[in-house]
């Protein structure tokens, strides 16, 4: 029997809008890209880079000097981030090499992470035209996810519950029973990214005043006015977050929608999108506070625009059910660094 798996929490019954299955635009100048496992990753360089400071984020309406955000970002090693969410081709292969040791329902929501197709005799599959939509699994998922990158998709039992997250002695089939948040193990080479590197990875340019000169942008397309709010394909467009757009219903916009919007590393998708989950507890907020825009007067209500994307709903901070969409990191390990030469929460509301 095949089933098309639709998250109704995610997307309406009737859809209107369809992803195709496109290649990710080019990075910019400069950006290292690397791939694998059919996985665009950007290299997040400049190890030892300047933190961001009150100064560097005096012009946001929103900043509050002496936040206690003043001195965070500084990352001492190289590593990487996926150019986006992780999607529905991206998230199949690793369905169908999880499926022998599933003993749950098939089409749970919570696995599937969106919009993907199910048979008995074939497994899974994408849904034509939905190829490119981030998919918003719960953290179990996400975490053996990481472990089967972390393995080298193998396709033992093992191979899904250790290497990242140790998920060992963990009911897969009953993630509403689990209560407390799973940390990424020592020598985790693919995890979720911290909120220090998902930040560095959008908002620095290690040449933003200048060859070699680095700093902080406001916004995570290498500019600090505010991003244009339109529809993707709309001309000048760069994010679907913050303005007054109203999208045909929550649909499954393709990632890298907004293929001039991207970090210095070549990172798409830092505002709009889905909720990106984060490694971690070093903050928890409902949205990058750090980042956020405000219009200017003191209520923070609905004059507040989330033109930066909205992550750090940490493992600590929301039900570990609760599902989310997420990036991969790829980190160095103490005995083998990062390998670049060979290799190397629920849909988020759109913003208005």
């Amino acid at each position: 029997m095949k089933h098309c798996v639709l998250a109704a929490a995610l997307f309406p019954l009737t859809l209107t809008w369809a992803a195709s299955a496109q290649p990710l635009p080019p990075a910019p100048p400069g950006a290292q890209i690397t791939t694998r496992f059919g996985i665009e990753f950007g290299v997040v360089g400049s190890p030892n880079n300047i933190p961001y400071r009150d100064e560097d984020l005096a012009s946001r309406p929103a900043h509050l000097p002496g936040s206690q955000f003043n001195g965070q970002g500084s990352i001492p090693y190289t590593y990487a981030l996926a150019r986006t969410e992780t999607t529905a081709a991206q998230w199949v292969p690793f369905l169908n090499a999880f499926r022998p040791h599933w003993t749950g329902d098939p089409i749970f929501p919570s696995l599937t992470g969106g919009i993907v197709s199910y048979d008995s005799q074939t497994g899974f599959s994408t849904v034509p035209g939905y190829e490119n939509t981030a998919v918003a699994p719960s953290f179990p998922f996400i975490a053996a996810y990481c472990n089967w990158l972390h393995n080298n998709q193998a396709l033992t039992r093992d191979a899904f519950l250790s290497g990242s997250y140790d998920l060992r002695g963990l009911d897969l089939a009953r993630p509403q029973t689990w209560t407390q948040p799973v940390a990424a193990m020592p020598g985790a080479t693919y995890r979720l990214p911290t909120w220090s590197e998902w930040n560095k990875g959008m908002y620095y340019d290690p040449n933003r005043f200048g060859s070699g000169q680095g700093g902080w942008w406001l916004f995570p397309m290498r500019q600090d006015t505010p991003p244009i709010s339109e529809l993707p394909g709309t001309p000048g467009a760069q994010t679907l977050a913050g303005g007054s757009v109203i999208p045909p219903g929550p649909a499954p916009f393709p990632v890298g929608s907004f293929p001039m919007s991207q970090s210095a590393f070549g990172l798409l998708d830092g505002s709009g999108g889905v909720f990106e989950a984060l490694e971690g507890t070093e903050f928890v907020p409902g949205f990058n506070q750090l980042f956020l825009y405000h219009t200017g007067t003191e209520d923070y209500g609905s004059d507040i625009l989330y033109l930066s994307d909205q992550i750090g709903w940490t493992l600590a901070g929301r039900p570990i059910q609760f599902g989310f969409g997420f990036r991969v990191a790829q980190v160095p390990t103490p005995s083998t660094g990062i390998v670049l030469a060979s290799i190397f929460f629920v849909n988020k509301r759109r913003r208005v």
